[in-house]
């Protein structure tokens, strides 16, 4: 059996089994969120065509018009005088190019993403290299969905601890900036003795909301379990008071009372904190390590606080 540690390495494998029969200058895998569409892995033959790591917005995509065709791929073979494509933006910026998409597509019908090739010539595809194509996007399709069942909570659909143990075993953004908050939600307990399990848990789903709400893209917010949650932030300030700026915004999310199945419910919560600035020779484990010593200190002396030391 093919396994991947990532959707980067089964991104990386499928181009190089892509480039190797299919003879197109280039070729990339894009994923979408609605909003943006990225290039996750690209290869250019000759000239550099699509890059690596962009990101435009969706509906300015060709791959945008893959989704919107409906069917098991789209093919455009010349994007200056196809219908589709000839008023983008993006056209303009790129001149001519044959086009063919194929869209990755979930169990649930939902598009990932798509699976794409161009050229400025016309591209010679045969119904053999068609099939080769949706048949990498079907793998891909599989890989995504297996990862997001391993690394995903179920409850909240957030990252769980299985997504930080890729993170520590693989030391991801080892040279960044970053800095670990450990929360806590104070007294949860009472919450399901009081209301019972499923309040509880939509409790945790609707903190989880007010999570994604207000981190941005680039932060990982992970459920560790039950009650206790990890926010790992990509730093970009230079002064350590930006850190408990960040502290502060996540402690106003409790601002708000809970209404769940028409109970108030007010909460707070502790947070202990670390940060691991550019280069220095930490591990992640050390750091979570530092985090959650924090957060039991704050527990220990009042809870409905932060601690960063």
């Amino acid at each position: 059996m093919i396994t991947y540690r990532s959707l980067d390495e089964a991104a990386d494998r499928i181009l190089t089994v892509l480039k190797d029969f299919i003879g197109t200058n280039t070729l990339f895998i894009a994923t979408n969120d609605g909003l943006d569409n990225t290039i996750i892995r690209a290869f250019n033959r000759d000239e550099q065509i699509v890059k690596e790591g962009e990101a435009i917005p969706f509906m300015q995509s060709y791959c945008s018009l893959v989704l919107q065709n409906r069917s098991s791929y789209l093919y455009i073979s010349d994007t200056t005088t196809h219908p589709l494509s000839i008023d983008m933006d993006i056209t303009s910026q790129l001149g001519a190019c044959s086009f063919i998409g194929v869209p990755i597509m979930t169990s649930t019908n939902q598009c990932y993403g798509t699976i794409c090739a161009m050229d400025r010539q016309d591209l010679e595809l045969n119904d053999t290299h068609i099939g080769l194509l949706q048949a990498m996007a079907s793998l891909f399709s599989y890989v995504v969905e297996l990862e997001q069942t391993t690394l995903i909570d179920s409850l909240t659909g957030l990252y769980n601890r299985n997504y930080l143990k890729r993170i520590r075993s693989e030391e991801i953004n080892v040279e960044k900036d970053l800095v670990f908050l450990f929360i806590d939600i104070d007294d949860f307990k009472s919450i399901n003795d009081t209301y019972g399990h499923d309040v509880g848990d939509q409790v945790l789903i609707e903190f989880a909301k007010r999570l994604n709400r207000n981190m941005r893209d680039s932060d990982a917010i992970i459920r560790m379990g039950g009650d206790e949650f990890l926010v790992i932030v990509d730093y970009w300030a230079e002064t350590d008071g930006e850190v408990e700026v960040i502290a502060e915004r996540i402690m106003s999310l409790m601002k708000e009372p809970f209404t769940i199945d028409n109970h108030s419910i007010n909460l707070t919560m502790s947070i202990g904190i670390s940060r691991r600035e550019e280069k220095e020779d930490q591990s992640i484990q050390h750091l979570l390590k530092i985090a959650d010593h924090n957060m039991y200190d704050v527990k220990k002396n009042g809870k409905s606080a932060y601690k960063y030391m």
